[in-house]
């Protein structure tokens, strides 16, 4: 199936290095951009909590990307360890929310 075809959902995401904008005295106060300055989207402030959340946000892809080479690593090397198999579920999920796949 082609990217195009994809529900939204299961669209990759934009990649490349994601950066915040802090945009002082506007709202959104905090934006997320792309590696050529674009913005992806907004990070309200609403709770105080709006540069963690755009700190987060704009790790977004280094931490997709970190989260499925550990689970390659923890497939391969962890499969005889049943006490593992908790965590490895838990970031199977993660993963399956980050790419909308099944």
């Amino acid at each position: 199936m082609s990217e195009q075809n994809k529900p939204a959902e299961q669209q990759q995401h934009t990649p490349g290095e994601w950066q915040t904008n802090y945009n002082s005295g506007l709202d959104p106060e905090w934006g997320i951009n792309d590696e050529i300055r674009r913005e992806l989207f907004s990070v309200y402030d609403a709770d105080g909590c709006g540069a963690a959340n755009a700190r987060l946000a704009a790790a977004a892809p280094e931490l997709l990307a970190a989260c499925l080479a550990t689970l390659t690593d923890l497939d391969v090397c962890m499969s005889n360890y049943p006490a593992w198999d908790k965590n490895r579920r838990a970031l199977r999920a993660a993963i399956t929310k980050a790419t909308g796949e099944q």
